[in-house]
């Protein structure tokens, strides 16, 4: 009897140590994969962020304005394409 007792209190703790060994090992990688996703994001702000900067400037404006709204400066003459 007494030694059902330590074997049933020797499997309960190789059990809970095991398991617990698994959510450690599944946490480490939730962790790892948070990281790689917060470096991701980073890198993506800092392209928005360049983006909407280099987008406030009047050069980049200025091409936009060209392109899109086929805008010249004044004294320039507008060349249309036949297609």
């Amino acid at each position: 009897m007494k030694n059902l007792v330590i074997t049933m209190v020797l499997i309960s703790v190789v059990y809970t140590l095991v398991n617990q060994q698994i959510t450690m090992h599944r946490i480490k990688n939730n962790i790892s994969d948070a990281k790689a996703e917060v470096e991701k994001l980073n890198k993506e702000n800092s392209k928005l962020e360049e983006d909407l900067e280099m987008s406030q400037s009047d050069a980049y404006i200025e091409t936009i304005a060209r392109e899109k709204g086929n805008l010249v400066k004044k004294d320039e003459i507008p060349v249309i394409e036949k297609k």
